[in-house]
């Protein structure tokens, strides 16, 4: 075990295995929803506060690379710069990319028609925080019952282990 989580530690180390990782882990069923909303949301409060700074776009979205935590949404970042150093929008390639959530995606190009992209991204980040919330909140829901069960089973194991032999030197009594 200790062997298999060292090789699995090194791997995820290497660039092409933290790229690989960091897919898997946005794709695991409930979880890894949560974590890609949470770095989405992480993505526009950070853009938004360097935009109002009066960083520059492209600069900014080098420095928001960097506090993703997740290299396949770092590479759409940097394909996106690429894309608006030949003239693109911010929302277009963010669509494109399939991975940015629509309600983002058109909220950034609403943004970026109006002239209000911090505002926007401002707006965008206070609502996935709050989808975030929530999801952890029901998560928390549903693991309250189980943990109930789980507790609950090993009471029951604990006292038919303790039961099981008094109930057998009964018998041998009789």
């Amino acid at each position: 075990i200790a062997a298999l989580a060292f090789g699995f530690k090194k791997w995820i180390e290497t660039p092409g295995g933290k790229m690989k990782w960091d897919h898997i882990k946005i794709r695991i069923p409930i979880l890894g929803n949560v974590l890609k909303t949470s770095a989405l949301s992480r993505f526009a409060k950070t853009l938004s506060t360097l935009l109002s700074s009066g960083v520059p776009l492209l600069d900014a979205l080098t420095i928001v690379r960097s506090i993703l935590g997740n290299e396949e949404l770092a590479k759409i970042i940097d394909e996106s710069k690429d894309n608006i150093r030949e003239g693109d929008s911010l929302s277009a390639p963010l669509k494109r990319s399939g991975q940015f959530p629509p309600l983002m995606t058109n909220m950034i190009a609403s943004g970026e028609r109006a002239g209000q992209l911090e505002l926007m991204l401002d707006n965008v980040a206070t609502e996935m925080e709050n989808q975030v919330n929530a999801k952890v909140e029901a998560m928390t829901a549903l693991l309250e019952p189980l943990m109930i069960v789980v507790m609950g089973g090993t009471i029951g194991f604990v006292v038919i282990a303790i039961m099981l032999p008094i109930m057998q030197l009964s018998d041998g009594f009789g």
